[in-house]
């Protein structure tokens, strides 16, 4: 499972507050194959997670994985809203000429 470098989480903090917004980023190489998840901590906080790599390594059908994992959640108590974002990676998309390009993204 995949997590930011310190953190247990993408983002532990709320966004939108005074400028300037401090913002967490990372960079990893994902392959076809890959799965990537990002969650909010109604569903994290909910099952645990070898819970949830169970279920996207069990479930092949992106949509059904989704739904599994929100169905867990809600089952162990939906205190909070569930989000999730499951991305099956398929494929590389062509990288751009200049190097520094993806700094600019």
């Amino acid at each position: 499972m995949l997590e930011a470098p310190g953190k247990t989480a993408l983002t532990d903090r709320p966004a939108g507050g005074p400028p300037p917004v401090d913002v967490d980023t990372f960079v990893r190489t994902l392959h076809p194959g890959d799965r990537l998840l990002i969650c909010s901590d109604g569903l994290n906080s909910m099952i645990e997670d070898e819970a949830i790599e169970g279920v996207l390594a069990s479930e092949p059908d992106t949509h059904e994985a989704a739904r599994k994992l929100i169905e867990l959640a809600n089952e162990a108590g939906g205190h909070d809203n569930i989000t999730v974002i499951l991305v099956d990676v398929t494929g590389y998309l062509p990288l751009p000429e200049h190097p520094t390009a993806l700094a600019n993204m």
